[in-house]
């Protein structure tokens, strides 16, 4: 995650904004980012980034070797940003995947996610300042103040948790968006703090965090869908619908189903099923794809990828 400065026509400051990159792919020119990757919303897994290269790894020293490319994508990121004249910002995101599929067709997919924040860009003090009796003068002299919004919607997002209000907002950032399950729906958080000797208020400003971070409960839950039963039930369904309106349920498609303001109850639960199943079938073959894909990311290193307008299969 990038944030890039633009500065707000409401307060005048400078506020920085997310571009999402991808840390697998080989090092390209800003133009060939064109605003980053884009977050989708599923309707049952939750929030995702759109066309995110996945890579199956078959051991430790083969995701050993996968990680260390993409932290050296990460530091290759922060050193073009370091020196792009702004404040600009790089927060890495890192996520492992483990997918099992049992014998009785049913799915367990567990997700380890390691988020490291670049921190508070604070703003630089000007000591000529001090000397400026007129106030407008002594306004132009000071440093101008920047402001992640990926850190303040962290922040917020805590706040929300630590008060147990009934609205967390989650949406405020991309990152808290990818971040929405771990922090309070079904997982667990682990906060690793680096404290240095250099700069006394950001690591008093981590501890204060870290401590209210502490406050916040977390209820680790798990779901577990089992595919073949589900479509094994919406099948039965069908046919039973099919039989009732005397339909012939071969090949039967959600999209040749028209429904209109007349259609009787059985007919509108009839389509429903079939989207259903539909999209049981889709998310069963999940697996497949994300193999096929990492297969030919693999033989070329991802120079065949395109960045721009890439969107999820």
């Amino acid at each position: 995650v990038v944030t890039a400065p633009a500065e707000s026509h409401l307060t005048g400051r400078l506020v920085t904004h997310e571009v999402l990159l991808d840390a697998l792919l080989p090092a390209g020119g800003e133009l060939a980012y064109k605003g980053g990757l884009v977050v989708r919303e599923h309707p049952s897994k939750g929030f995702f980034v759109e066309g995110l290269t996945e890579v199956c790894v078959d051991g430790e020293a083969d995701c050993t070797h996968w990680v260390s490319r993409a932290l050296d994508n990460f530091d290759a990121e922060e050193t073009r940003c370091g020196t792009a004249g702004g404040p600009l910002r790089v927060h890495c995101m890192l996520t492992l995947r483990t997918w099992v599929r049992k014998a009785d067709g049913s799915e367990v997919v567990s997700d380890v996610q390691l988020v490291d924040l670049a921190g508070w860009q604070r703003p630089e003090k000007a000591a000529s300042s001090r000397n400026v009796k007129d106030p407008k003068e002594k306004d132009k002299k000071r440093a101008p103040l920047y402001e992640d919004i990926v850190v303040k919607a962290v922040m917020r997002v805590t706040d929300c948790l630590e008060q147990r209000a009934s609205h967390i907002p989650y949406r405020d950032a991309k990152l808290t968006r990818l971040l929405q399950k771990p922090l309070g729906q079904s997982g667990a958080c682990v906060v690793l703090l680096h404290v240095g000797q250099d700069s006394y208020e950001e690591t008093e400003a981590m501890l204060q965090y870290a401590q209210r971070l502490s406050q916040v409960e977390l209820r680790v839950s798990s779901s577990s869908v089992d595919y073949f039963a589900e479509q094994e039930r919406h099948a039965a369904r069908i046919h039973e619908l099919c039989t009732a309106l005397n339909k012939d349920p071969t090949g039967l498609k959600s999209t040749s189903l028209a429904l209109n303001l007349g259609s009787s109850d059985e007919e509108v639960e009839l389509r429903s099923c079939v989207a259903a199943c539909e999209r049981l079938s889709e998310e069963a073959a999940a697996w497949e794809r994300v193999r096929f894909r990492s297969d030919a990311f693999r033989e070329d290193g991802g120079a065949a990828v395109e960045r721009l307008d890439r969107r999820a299969p």
